[in-house]
Protein backbone atom coordinates (compact mmCIF):
# COMPACT_ATOMS: atom_id res chain seq x y z
CA UNK A 1 0.00 0.00 0.00
CA UNK A 2 1.41 3.39 -0.98
CA UNK A 3 0.94 6.45 1.17
CA UNK A 4 -0.75 9.30 -0.66
CA UNK A 5 0.32 11.95 1.86
CA UNK A 6 3.64 13.46 2.77
CA UNK A 7 3.31 13.99 6.51
CA UNK A 8 3.77 11.71 9.50
CA UNK A 9 0.88 9.40 10.34
CA UNK A 10 0.15 11.21 13.61
CA UNK A 11 0.07 14.57 11.81
CA UNK A 12 -2.54 13.48 9.27
CA UNK A 13 -5.66 14.04 11.46
CA UNK A 14 -4.40 17.53 12.39
CA UNK A 15 -3.75 18.51 8.77
CA UNK A 16 -7.12 17.14 7.68
CA UNK A 17 -8.76 18.95 10.60
CA UNK A 18 -7.49 22.24 9.21
CA UNK A 19 -8.97 21.25 5.85
CA UNK A 20 -12.31 20.47 7.48
CA UNK A 21 -12.33 23.83 9.27
CA UNK A 22 -11.64 25.63 6.00
CA UNK A 23 -14.30 23.61 4.22
CA UNK A 24 -16.88 24.37 6.91
CA UNK A 25 -16.00 28.07 6.98
CA UNK A 26 -16.17 28.48 3.18
CA UNK A 27 -18.70 25.78 2.35
CA UNK A 28 -20.70 28.01 0.01
CA UNK A 29 -17.57 28.78 -2.04
CA UNK A 30 -16.59 25.13 -2.20
CA UNK A 31 -20.14 24.12 -3.20
CA UNK A 32 -20.13 26.78 -5.94
CA UNK A 33 -16.86 25.32 -7.22
CA UNK A 34 -18.16 21.74 -7.16
CA UNK A 35 -21.53 20.40 -5.98
CA UNK A 36 -19.63 17.44 -4.52
CA UNK A 37 -18.62 19.64 -1.55
CA UNK A 38 -21.92 19.79 0.32
CA UNK A 39 -22.87 19.37 4.02
CA UNK A 40 -23.08 15.54 3.81
CA UNK A 41 -19.57 15.52 2.30
CA UNK A 42 -18.30 17.63 5.21
CA UNK A 43 -19.93 15.29 7.74
CA UNK A 44 -18.41 12.22 6.07
CA UNK A 45 -15.01 13.93 5.95
CA UNK A 46 -15.11 14.72 9.69
CA UNK A 47 -16.15 11.12 10.41
CA UNK A 48 -13.14 9.84 8.47
CA UNK A 49 -10.85 12.22 10.36
CA UNK A 50 -12.14 10.87 13.68
CA UNK A 51 -11.57 7.29 12.50
CA UNK A 52 -8.00 8.08 11.45
CA UNK A 53 -7.29 9.86 14.73
CA UNK A 54 -8.48 6.79 16.65
CA UNK A 55 -6.26 4.53 14.54
CA UNK A 56 -3.18 6.72 14.89
CA UNK A 57 -3.49 7.34 18.62
CA UNK A 58 -6.23 5.33 20.30
CA UNK A 59 -7.97 7.01 23.23
CA UNK A 60 -7.36 3.99 25.48
CA UNK A 61 -3.62 4.27 24.81
CA UNK A 62 -3.66 7.98 25.66
CA UNK A 63 -5.40 7.27 28.96
CA UNK A 64 -2.86 4.58 29.78
CA UNK A 65 0.03 6.93 28.99
CA UNK A 66 -1.45 9.58 31.29
CA UNK A 67 -1.65 7.03 34.12
CA UNK A 68 1.97 6.00 33.57
CA UNK A 69 3.09 9.64 33.51
CA UNK A 70 1.21 10.36 36.74
CA UNK A 71 2.87 7.35 38.41
CA UNK A 72 6.27 8.60 37.29
CA UNK A 73 5.62 12.04 38.80
CA UNK A 74 4.46 10.47 42.08
CA UNK A 75 7.56 8.27 42.22
CA UNK A 76 9.86 11.22 41.58
CA UNK A 77 8.14 13.30 44.26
Amino acid sequence: MNRSFGCKNEELPVVCGFGAISLARDLSDFTAYSPMFDPPYLTAFKTKIDAVAELVQPLSEMVELKVITERMYQTVN
